[in-house]
């Protein structure tokens, strides 16, 4: 939300230097989205989940009885929203090797992308990407009640 004002001096009387400016306009996503999110590296993508299934692995072997779970966090609201159309077939991917990892190692994968009282709270997060204190021990909330179901 952005509050229009301008101070009442007399310099400022009849300054119109930034009439120019389109107060309409959108703002174009490339601001909010870097060029990473728009290509793709296979080589990387393959050695990163290949890296992440040995770290599983690992973890069963060393510690059978450790319950191993994945989240993905929310960020704030108006963030989500403009990312939607560029993580669409991320996402599908993504949660494609999670579930692959629930199947075959046993792993739990939660998702609070869509928890809108979390990502529509703005007195839940330091900045757009991170939640801030009152935000976290609200998700920690969410969190455990969904492990001890």
């Amino acid at each position: 939300m952005f509050i229009e004002h301008s101070l009442e001096l007399p310099e400022n009387k009849n300054d119109d230097k930034f009439s120019h400016i389109d107060k309409s306009a959108s703002l174009t996503t490339r601001k909010f989205i870097g060029a990473n999110v728009k290509r793709r590296f296979e080589i990387t993508i393959k050695e990163n989940v290949s890296s992440l299934e040995n770290i599983i692995k690992k973890l069963n072997y060393y510690k059978p009885d450790l319950k191993i779970v994945f989240t993905l966090i929310p960020r704030f609201i108006t963030m989500e929203e403009v990312s939607v159309p560029f993580m669409k077939e991320w996402k599908e991917e993504f949660e494609n090797i999670m579930k692959y990892f629930e199947r075959i190692y046993g792993i739990r994968f939660y998702s609070y992308k869509g928890c809108a009282e979390i990502s529509g709270n703005c007195h839940f997060y330091a900045d757009v990407d991170h939640l801030n204190t009152v935000g976290g021990r609200c998700l920690a909330t969410l969190m455990m009640k969904e492990l001890l179901d």
